[in-house]
């Protein structure tokens, strides 16, 4: 929906995406990264959401929050990566 929004919208327009990457360090490993992106979203780490401009014109809110309800503690998606890992241990 939102790639579809952003091309029909008369003007510049842009999709930001969240996409681990080798430097995330990511457990088990990247091979799941669909897995990883639906966690993400789950957890609130990664909120899904959209600003289509065109509703303004139709006087109905712009902002649409697509992700509405955390399914997960976000404690599960932070123990995947290493990143989040490392700063446990040197922050205890």
């Amino acid at each position: 929906q939102a790639f579809i929004e952003a091309d029909r919208h008369n003007g510049p327009s842009f999709v930001v995406a969240y996409s681990p990457c080798i430097q995330q360090q990511v457990r088990p490993s990247l091979n799941d990264m669909f897995d990883e992106c639906r966690l993400a979203v789950d957890t609130g780490y990664w909120p899904l959401y959209r600003y289509n401009p065109a509703l303004v014109a139709e006087s109905k809110n712009p902002f649409i929050l697509d992700s509405k309800k955390l399914r997960k503690d976000v404690s599960a998606f932070l123990k995947r990566e290493g990143r989040f890992i490392n700063l446990k241990k040197a922050h205890p």
